[in-house]
């Protein structure tokens, strides 16, 4: 069975949920098993880290399904289906050795634009939803309307929460298809977590990464941190990430005079940025419903700081809840009620016991549910099935594929 690894972006190492699925399940595989198509121009980056070939799919494969309009018009119609042929071309001009028996597609967006050449070869797919595509996509009729193909073609869809699950049921996806693997959080691998002696030398601290996004509500935070500053005068925030909401958070930085308490580094390789996260006392994050209906599908860094034994103050959004345990690994606050968040915030600063026993608990937790291994193993148990339920006798989808092309618009 050889499997095709299908993303439309370069799968880097900022990509932990990405990236540690292609090298598992290439390791999984075998030599000779396992390519990666990728989308992206500078997907030959993943090679650096990976021993598997890369394939160049094709250098803006999503952005077309991204950039959707809300409304439905011809244009945007058209331009996907070119899209769908221009990804038809591409795999057609691949040798024939070269094609998967079963494939794995990170995102709807891209599976969209691979469900016609997949199902004409008569190669099952298992598709990966992530957040975006559960939620503010279906802002668009065109993307409500093409996943539906996606929903009925797939062997199987994998989402990381119940919540996940729920929604694209709503959306009129098959509960039967669906199945929920969480993200893998390599616990094993990572650095250990900092003594709490350690940390307390360093004083009160609190550490968010993410990127600044209205869906990750960096200004909560902030009015939150403030509300801190006012019971723990020398508590300390560190932001990790980057993103286009910066110039509003450090706007706000200054509105709130918490200039000498707040350091913003900027996105980080990931080493650097777990090496910062340990040092910390409290993980704090605020996700809500972005204006645009954007939404985390199941933020992992929350989950990456339990595995460090910080104990999580976050919001009662999406799946944070699944592996968050209110009043035992962490506390959760209703969306946008930044004072609740300080206030326990303030919880874990004052009682340093308290932060410890959640913390623990916290790892504890991740370390099971979000067992890395066990997410290899799932994912490759279901390209098995999907692809033991293929059926012979599959046509040659090169065939033709150069006058479909050229006629691109006509099915628009």
């Amino acid at each position: 069975m050889k499997i095709g690894y299908f993303t439309a972006t370069n799968a880097g190492l900022s990509e932990t949920f990405i990236h540690n699925l292609i090298k598992g399940l290439e390791k999984k595989s075998g030599d000779g098993r396992f390519v990666h198509f990728v989308g992206e121009k500078n997907g030959d980056d993943v090679a650096k880290n990976t021993s598997f070939t890369s394939f160049r799919l094709h250098n803006r494969l999503t952005k077309t399904i991204n950039e959707i309009e809300e409304r439905s018009n011809l244009n945007t119609r058209l331009t996907i289906r070119i899209k769908q042929k221009w990804v038809d071309f591409k795999l057609a001009n691949v040798k024939k050795n070269r094609l998967p028996d079963v494939a794995f597609i990170d995102y709807g967006q891209t599976a969209i634009l691979l469900d016609k050449f997949l199902t004409s070869a008569q190669i099952p797919y298992v598709v990966q939803f992530h957040g975006y595509d559960t939620n503010s996509a279906f802002n668009s009729s065109v993307y409500a309307a093409e996943i539906k193909h996606v929903f009925q073609n797939a062997s199987f869809i994998i989402v990381a929460s119940h919540h996940m699950k729920r929604l694209l049921v709503l959306k009129g996806c098959s509960p039967d298809k669906i199945r929920i693997i969480r993200y893998g959080v390599d616990i094993e691998n990572m650095h250990p977590p900092l003594s709490w002696e350690e940390r307390m030398k360093r004083g009160p601290s609190v550490v968010f990464l993410g990127r600044l996004t209205q869906k990750k509500n960096p200004v909560a935070l902030l009015h939150a941190f403030h509300h801190v500053k006012r019971y723990v005068p020398d508590a300390k925030l560190t932001i990790i990430g980057d993103g286009k909401l910066k110039h509003e958070v450090l706007k706000h930085i200054d509105r709130l005079q918490i200039n000498d308490s707040v350091t913003l580094t900027g996105s980080l390789p990931q080493k650097e940025a777990f090496g910062l996260i340990r040092e910390h006392w409290v993980y704090a994050q605020h996700s809500v419903v972005a204006n645009n209906g954007d939404q985390e599908g199941c933020a992992i860094s929350p989950a990456e700081a339990a595995a460090f034994e910080l104990p999580v103050v976050a919001t009662l959004h999406d799946g944070i809840p699944e592996y968050v345990n209110d009043g035992k690994s962490g506390f959760l606050v209703r969306e946008f009620d930044y004072i609740a968040m300080g206030e326990r915030i303030v919880e874990l600063l004052t009682n340093i016991e308290l932060a410890k026993k959640m913390g623990k608990e916290g790892r504890k937790i991740i370390s099971t549910m979000n067992n890395p291994v066990q997410r290899i193993n799932a994912t490759y148990e279901l390209l098995q099935l999907a692809y033991q339920s293929k059926r012979p006798n599959a046509r040659d989808p090169r065939q033709n594929l150069m006058t479909t092309i050229s006629h691109s618009g006509a099915d628009a």
